[in-house]
């Protein structure tokens, strides 16, 4: 498995994770489904942005894609951005000690928005990139008889 398929592999199996575990609404305790849903969340929010970088560092020796690797990192950089803010969001309104993380608590859906957007992006800008690259077509050299 190459370097760049391990947080693909993580990602997805994350998303199953947080599909399958619900989350725990804000003002109730923690429960262990909940903290199910939130670390898998976390690890889909930081593992596609890395398989983006580790990614458009292998595209770049792919003429066919042109300037797509170059993309794919500003996408990638963009999602590692938004996980960071995701990350402050979450955790002003998990911990508000002050007035003003209160209003960054308040944010925290338009955070979660903004990043899932970006990974969605970042996906079809991946799966339009492998749609454009040539098929390695096998040949095999047979033996004269």
């Amino acid at each position: 498995m190459s370097r760049a398929a391990v947080p693909l592999v993580v990602w997805c199996g994350a998303l199953l994770l947080v599909v399958l575990f619900q989350t725990d609404p804000p003002s109730a305790p923690p429960s262990a489904s909940g903290t199910v849903h939130r670390y898998a969340g976390a690890a889909a929010f930081v593992s596609l942005p890395l398989a983006g970088l580790l990614l458009s560092h292998r595209l770049r020796l792919s003429p066919s894609v042109g300037t797509g690797a170059l993309r794919v990192r500003l996408l990638s950089r963009a999602s590692a951005a938004g996980v960071a803010l995701f990350f402050v969001t979450r955790l002003a309104a998990t911990y508000p000690v002050m007035p003003e993380a209160e209003v960054l608590g308040r944010a925290l859906g338009l955070a979660e928005r903004l990043l899932l957007i970006t990974d969605i992006a970042l996906l079809c800008l991946l799966a339009d990139l492998v749609g454009r690259m040539p098929r390695r077509v096998a040949t095999r050299q047979v033996a004269a008889p």
